[in-house]
Parts: structure tokens; C-alpha cells; sequence
């Protein structure tokens, strides 16, 4: 759904794009109503390397929304949205360790209920550095800590639009192509080399620079 103060628009979901080494996954979404011809598309401003240590962060959810649809189909959410802040303490380049959190992450001292999942996290910038991925926990002499998924995973994600994208080949296109020719915004991407498996030539690997392990510098 993509919502906007004079118009709510609802769209399908014409297609899911998973990535195997991540929780993210992309979507390919297709408006179940016809837009107004002069409907201006808004792009989020993305920054793929991970916020650096102590950095500000705010996530942005409906955690206490509810959902619904007009007679005519449109959606409806009643519910506020709520911006949630806090500073990074910890990255997780190659996730903690366990089955219950392998991919790339980074914990942020914060109070994200568990039902915002999903939402951005937002840099000082105003880029969208992350997704909510692990509502709150809280323990004794630290408060509240929650997690949020680093997005260069999703660089090697292959999707197969459904439109020609100027400037991008017919076919199967990654992520990161997108970018290049500029059909996506954000900074970040160019600094992950992407390689094949010398192992599983079907399977790309991705290298990231040692600042995205540290935080980006700024």
C-alpha cells in the first residue's frame, strides 16, 4: 500500500523476490486502482553500508494499527504512526551466530514493539539504512535493544521486472543493476563486489569493504 495525504492507494503484489541470505525479500507491486495521470512516485533514498557505532537511528511503524477496506476497495488503516529512536551498539556484518538471527544485522538500544517489523530504520540523513527485524527485548542494566537487518544482502537478490526499466536488459536483472542505471536511489552499492562461487558457479558471493563491519565513517 502506498499512502499519501489525498490519496490512498491499494496495489497488488504481483510478485515475491526472497533473498536466501537475508529475512528481506523485494516486491513487485501493481495498483489495483487506476492513478491519477500526474501521480508523482516517491522514492526512498537508500544507504546499503550500516550505520556506524553510536549513530542515531529512528524506525517508523503502525504498531497498533488495524487495516481495513472501503465498499470500493480501497484501504483504510486507522492507526498513527509512531517514529522510534535510538543509538546503534552493535554490528553484526555476519549475523549473531545462531539459526535464530544468521544474516547480516546490527542492535540498536531502542523501543521497537514487536509488531513493527518490517519498518524502516532511518539514518540522520533521512536514508533508509535497515528493516526492522527483532522487536524489543529488554535486560537488567541495559533497557530495551532491538534489531534491525542490514540491506547489501540484497544487492545480489535477482528479480525479473515486469516493465521495461530504462537503461536495464529484459530478463533477469540484479539489484545492484538497478542502481547502476540509476532505476533505484541510494548510496552504498558500489562499494559491494559481487563474485562467483568458485565452488557453485550458479551462486554469487558478495564482498563487502572492512568498514562495513566497523560503520560507515562520517
Amino acid at each position: 500500500m502506498w499512502l499519501t495525504p489525498d490519496l490512498r492507494a491499494t496495489f497488488h503484489v504481483r510478485k515475491i523476490h526472497p533473498d536466501p541470505d537475508s529475512d528481506l525479500a523485494l516486491l513487485e507491486l501493481e495498483p489495483a486502482h487506476a492513478l491519477p495521470t500526474n501521480y508523482a512516485w516517491q522514492h526512498l533514498h537508500l544507504d546499503l553500508a550500516p550505520p556506524p557505532l553510536g549513530a542515531t537511528v529512528a524506525a517508523i511503524g503502525y504498531p497498533g494499527a488495524t487495516v481495513g477496506f472501503e465498499a470500493d476497495g480501497r484501504a483504510r488503516i486507522d492507526g498513527h504512526a509512531i517514529a522510534s529512536g535510538g543509538q546503534v551498539g552493535e554490528l553484526l556484518p555476519r549475523g549473531r551466530g545462531d539459526r535464530d538471527m544468521p544474516h547480516p544485522s546490527f542492535l540498536v538500544y531502542a523501543q521497537w514493539d514487536d509488531n513493527m517489523s518490517g519498518a524502516p530504520v532511518i539514518n540522520a540523513s533521512g536514508q533508509v539504512c535497515g528493516v526492522v527485524c527483532r522487536g524489543s527485548t529488554t535486560a537488567p542494566g541495559v533497557g530495551p535493544f532491538a534489531y534491525a537487518s542490514m540491506l547489501w544482502p540484497l544487492l545480489v537478490c535477482r528479480i525479473v521486472p515486469h516493465r521495461p526499466i530504462p537503461g536495464v536488459p529484459a530478463g533477469p536483472v540484479l539489484v545492484r543493476d538497478l542502481f547502476a542505471h540509476q532505476a533505484m536511489s541510494g548510496i552504498g552499492w558500489d562499494e559491494v563486489l559481487i563474485a562467483t562461487d568458485p565452488e557453485r558457479p550458479e551462486m554469487l558471493m558478495l564482498d563487502v569493504p572492512e568498514h562495513f563491519a566497523a560503520g560507515r565513517a562520517r
